[in-house]
């Protein structure tokens, strides 16, 4: 299993493996259930105890998704903490992709932010997520994205980038120009009116 961009830097990243944590209203943890091609991992109900707990920090966590980052592991996750209200995305680190996960960083995003993806270009790390409600001091609704080169100093790169104002949580892969092409045209024709 390589939860890192697979082969070539112009091949197609695909993960026979992937990780998501799904929420609950009562309480959010996260639990692994084997599949054939996948694992995924829903929420725990109150009063249930079993092995497989894959992240447990002492609070709500929903959205997280992982970032492979040389010998170690990033899960980069939704703070769902409601009183005092966070909402905010949050790292923690681990060797294994199941952790275990340690060095949870601070918030490194307002409030009312979710659903983020990563992945890395050059020396940078992006994080990309949904900023999906207005706040004080943030009165935009949009998706949004950060920036780091150690994943610990974070820089806005809002005015740099451009996404449909209905975009929501996304995932990123890496393409080949005549994959770029070939999927362009397959909507172009999609997109035609029936003759």
């Amino acid at each position: 299993m390589d939860l890192g961009l697979a082969g070539a830097a112009h091949r197609i990243c695909a993960f026979r493996r992937s990780l998501k944590l799904a929420h609950n209203l009562v309480q959010h943890h996260g639990r692994r259930i084997p599949e054939p091609d996948f694992l995924f991992v829903y929420a725990r109900l109150p009063g249930l105890h079993s092995a497989g707990g894959v992240f447990r920090p002492g609070y709500d966590v929903i959205d997280a998704t992982i970032l492979r980052d040389r010998s170690r592991y990033v899960l980069i996750f939704k703070d769902q903490t409601k009183n005092p209200l966070r909402y905010q995305l949050r790292l923690a680190n681990g060797p294994a992709l199941l952790g275990p996960w340690s060095d949870i960083s601070d918030p490194f995003t307002e409030s009312w932010s979710e659903g983020p993806s990563a992945l890395k270009i050059g020396r940078y790390y992006f994080i990309y997520y949904d900023h999906y409600r207005a706040a004080p001091q943030h009165e935009t609704k949009r998706y949004e994205a950060v920036r780091s080169t150690d994943l610990k100093h974070w820089e806005s790169i809002n005015d740099e980038i451009s996404f449909p104002e209905s975009c929501k949580h996304g995932s990123f892969l890496r393409l080949t120009q005549n994959e770029a092409e070939r999927l362009q045209k397959a909507n172009t024709t999609l997109q035609q009116p029936n003759k």
